[in-house]
């Protein structure tokens, strides 16, 4: 039984499939573990307890995904889009516009949960005569709003739906109201369509009106003329698709009032309008008469603040595809362009100059007349000064590419056709576009392979193409990533990784990789999005539908990625990386109880918090502030630092947050804590090979006697069930024990196959150089 000192030194693997567990000889093995979850592997090998995530916001939002705004030259932006929002971030929120605040609920102004259906009658337009209405419930949901009128009818009137919403009020405040109203024309029977766009505030308490407002509108793309009736308050401009609305209300017209009602609503007028005075037709032909118009950047504040927010409410052709939303952008002009399966294109800009946030429904001259109809694309990419768009629902291996920088403008040219003019591309193969992405070339992923958009020039023109398939791996209709040269992106059956890696300047090649492959057992669940954070750790993240994440310390010029498993008290929902000056922040969605909340693994901490959801904020009697972890149990942490040396976590009693406040023991009062929740890392080795030297060992009874861990500035965890004395007598009680660097030793008298299980189970940082020890084996 003779005694060795194994040693694993490095854990470039992570955890590694079962398939691999009998591989004892090869690199995989020996530089792997059989279960690595909330522990990340290092570029350098090393192994590190993972650090927490700091809590941002709650996003009202019951389901939401997240992207990036990328920001040049400055921290790039989180973008959170719900059922109900689509909503802007930054460190310290809801990003504003003109650096405002939001003094209302934003859940009010924007969540349409909260929006009434309500019968309303508005006055008759004294032009009109005696025309009455009727109300209908609001069709369809949300601020899309459709009303039609009546056909054939004798009578004049006309339809009604409208929204309303109750909010209580300062009634010594001046207050605005500020709304969009789009026309959304979804026929095109050749006739006009007219109605009514119109705001009334009542005082919710009597129903008494304080401010009623509304007129008359004509529109149609193709309007008629021979049915334009000549009324004055008719507008008629052939472009005309969207209003604006300002509403101030003094204190003069608030007196006496606490809740003010607002409502929104749309009207349409009959066909063939009688009018008894003139023996007419009052408003003309109207036959098949319909408005449909979308409520947007709804916003009621006080007058000291700007009505202006980098939130909008999400369009109704999203929900319930949220996942498959696409996007890209280019950053020197500030665009963002979103594309999903069989919904509507949209855009979120950001104009430097005036501070200003802008979202709205992507509409460039297409192609030709009708073909985006109904139909338009479901991916894009920014490539070489163009903006490539594909894959519509009809014509899914199809690809347009706008002029070059003029991102709006699609329109064919037949003839004569310059090379900075629109393109217009079907692929070979019979394949479904999945995602494009812009690296040298413009790679296009389908559901059979992968395809290369390349010229001989500097650019593809309508005469220098060509489309190449590059390797049949099927994708799937999910947005890929990129790191460095390569694109990483999820396989058609959505359980593996692969990358498309440049072959290098002298090659128009590509090669593909399986990053996923000696981790197959993680990713059973099916992957969700792909994101990489370059800075510091090279963190390529894959989002799991069941709710974990799964990471990997990727890098190309590295033959080995260890991947680990990342676990919450919640279920991560989304996930997304952003730029800022320290490097690259992880940004996630959790699902906490009944709340959906925005957190961010910030990229360099000087000193790192290992709780999720966590705030940090001065110690005093009552820590406020906590009304996102309502009701849980969280953990509490004084810390102390001086220049990064000599850090200090102490661990105080854990409390039960209510109220949104926690108490504190009187010694973590007057210095920094962190309040969040706490999670544990768990780590358990391959089993011991070396202690036979007649031949393998695994077979064997095998034990260490002793087991040591060479740690860097840590908390010392537990190794096999014991946790090593971890205060000093030198230490004064009234402080914690200093963060630990050397050789710490575990005796260990069981006979486990020589398997080593470390597990962190404090807030407290844990960075593992090596294993080792003294082990028996025995045939007995």
């Amino acid at each position: 039984m003779p005694n060795v000192s194994p040693i694993q030194s490095d854990f470039s693997f992570g955890a590694i499939s079962p398939k691999m567990q009998g591989k004892t000889q090869g690199a995989v093995y020996q530089g792997g573990l059989k279960d690595c979850e909330n522990w990340r592997v290092t570029p350098q090998g090393s192994l590190e307890f993972r650090d927490g995530s700091k809590f941002n916001s709650d996003t009202f939002e019951e389901t939401a995904t997240l992207r990036t705004f990328n920001r040049l030259g400055s921290n790039d932006n989180p973008v959170v889009i719900g059922n109900n929002n689509v909503t802007v971030y930054d460190k310290n929120g809801i990003a504003p516009n003109l650096q405002s605040n939001l003094l209302l609920n934003p859940n009010f102004i924007f969540g349409l949960d909260d929006w009434d259906v309500v019968t309303f009658n508005p006055a008759p337009d004294p032009e009109i005569g005696a025309a009455s209405f009727q109300s209908e419930a609001i069709s369809g949901s949300g601020f899309l709003i459709k009303a039609r009128s009546a056909q054939f009818v004798d009578v004049g009137f006309g339809r009604n739906r409208s929204i309303s919403q109750t909010v209580a009020i300062d009634n010594t405040q001046t207050y605005n109201l500020n709304f969009d109203a789009v026309f959304l024309p979804l026929t095109n029977s050749g006739y006009f369509k007219q109605g009514q766009i119109g705001v009334q505030i009542e005082n919710a308490d009597t129903n008494d009106i304080i401010y009623t407002d509304f007129e008359i509108y004509t529109y149609n793309l193709n309007l008629n003329p021979a049915f334009d009736p000549p009324l004055a308050k008719t507008q008629y401009p052939p472009d005309f698709t969207e209003i604006s609305k300002s509403v101030t209300l003094e204190p003069a017209d608030l007196a006496g009032v606490s809740n003010v009602k607002i409502i929104l609503f749309v009207a349409t007028w009959n066909d063939w309008i009688y009018n008894e005075a003139t023996r007419g037709d009052a408003l003309g032909p109207q036959r098949y008469s319909q408005i449909v118009v979308q409520f947007q950047n709804i916003v009621f504040t006080t007058e000291s603040v700007a009505p202006d927010l980098a939130q909008f409410p999400t369009p109704p052709s999203w929900v319930g595809k949220l996942d498959t939303l696409q996007t890209d952008m280019d950053s020197a002009t500030g665009l963002l362009i979103f594309t999903v399966l069989f919904g509507e294109m949209h855009f979120l800009q950001y104009d430097e100059g005036s501070g200003q946030w802008s979202f709205g429904p992507f509409t460039p001259t297409p192609p030709d007349t009708d073909v985006w109809l109904n139909n338009q694309p479901s991916v894009c990419a920014f490539h070489q000064g163009r903006l490539y768009l594909g894959a519509s629902p009809n014509n899914l291996s199809e690809i347009w590419a706008s002029k070059v920088w003029d991102y709006s403008n699609f329109e064919i040219v037949n003839t004569n056709a310059a090379p900075d003019d629109p393109l217009n591309f079907v692929l070979s193969i019979n394949a479904k576009i999945q995602w494009m992405k812009s690296l040298k070339t413009l790679l296009i992923g389908t559901d059979v392979g992968a395809v290369t958009g390349r010229s001989t020039g500097s650019v593809i023109t309508n005469s220098d193409f060509s489309f190449d398939v590059q390797q049949e791996w099927g994708a799937s209709y999910l947005s890929p990533t990129g790191s460095g040269r390569e694109v990483l992106f999820i396989s058609n059956d959505g359980r593996k990784i692969r990358s498309l890696l440049d072959g290098g300047d002298s090659s128009n090649s590509y090669e593909s990789l399986e990053t996923t492959f000696y981790s197959d057992h993680l990713f059973l669940p099916q992957i969700q999005r792909i994101i990489y954070g370059q800075n510091p750790n090279y963190q390529l993240t894959a989002l799991m539908r069941d709710g974990s994440m799964n990471n990997s310390t990727y890098f190309a010029a590295l033959d080995k990625n260890g991947w680990f498993k990342e676990v919450t008290n919640g279920s991560y929902v989304g996930i997304t990386t952003a730029e800022d000056t320290n490097g690259s922040s992880k940004w996630v969605l959790v699902q906490r109880e009944d709340k959906l909340l925005l957190e961010e693994f910030t990229a360099f901490n000087e000193l790192p918090i290992y709780l999720d959801s966590y705030i940090v904020t001065q110690g005093a009697e009552t820590i406020n502030g906590l009304d996102h972890l309502e009701g849980q149990t969280v953990s509490v942490v004084a810390l102390t630092s001086e220049g990064n040396e000599d850090e200090s976590y102490t661990l105080h009693p854990d409390r039960t947050v209510l109220n949104g406040e926690i108490s504190l023991e009187y010694y973590a009062q007057n210095t920094p804590v962190a309040v969040g929740l706490a999670y544990t890392g768990r780590l358990v080795t391959n089993k011991l090979e070396g202690s036979n030297p007649q031949g393998t060992a695994q077979t064997q009874k095998r034990r260490f006697n002793e087991i040591f861990l060479r740690l860097f500035n840590s908390g010392i965890p537990k190794v096999n069930g014991e946790r090593p004395p971890i205060r000093s007598p030198q230490s004064v009680m009234t402080i914690s024990e200093p963060l630990y660097t050397g050789d710490s030793n575990t005796y260990d008298a069981g006979f486990n196959g020589g398997v080593i299980e470390i597990i962190q189970d404090k807030p407290l940082p844990c960075n593992i150089s090596a294993i080792f020890g003294k082990a028996k084996g025995s045939n007995v």
